[in-house]
């Protein structure tokens, strides 16, 4: 299991990917460089699945942007928003909102998924406080 952080506000560009500044909670089985099924570096927005199995992803995130509209995010596999990760909020300007979802990821035999939170709107959104969770479930 791995819980990935971002604590202090971040502009997330429009078609980019959250950077998440830390995690925490990582578990010892977890971490690629004992043998298990996770990588993350640390500021990085990719988190690197290497073991097949079921994964549990679960993502929240506080978020503004400058001015009102639609603020959408997307949970991807492998640059590719995963059916029905999609997540928004319609914000007010300098309006706050918050967002989240949860999906389970398959890792076929042989492969690797690299999984990111993007921002899929028209515009940059500040994330505020985000919070992601992976899980390898079988």
């Amino acid at each position: 299991m791995i819980n990935g952080f971002v604590s202090v506000p971040v502009l997330v560009p429009a078609d980019n990917i959250i950077p998440f500044a830390g995690s925490r909670a990582e578990t010892k089985n977890s971490c690629v460089c004992n043998g298990g099924w996770l990588y993350h570096a640390e500021g990085s927005g990719q988190f690197l699945l290497t073991k097949p199995g079921i994964y549990h992803v679960a993502f929240g995130a506080q978020i503004t942007a400058a001015a009102a509209g639609d603020a959408t995010f997307a949970i991807n596999s492998n640059g590719e928003a995963i059916a029905g990760s999609e997540m928004g909020v319609t914000l007010a300007a300098a309006g706050l909102g918050n967002i989240s979802r949860d999906v389970l990821v398959v890792v076929p035999c042989g492969a690797s998924v690299t999984i990111t939170v993007e921002n899929t709107s028209a515009t940059d959104i500040t994330v505020n406080a985000a919070s992601i969770v992976i899980v390898r479930e079988c």
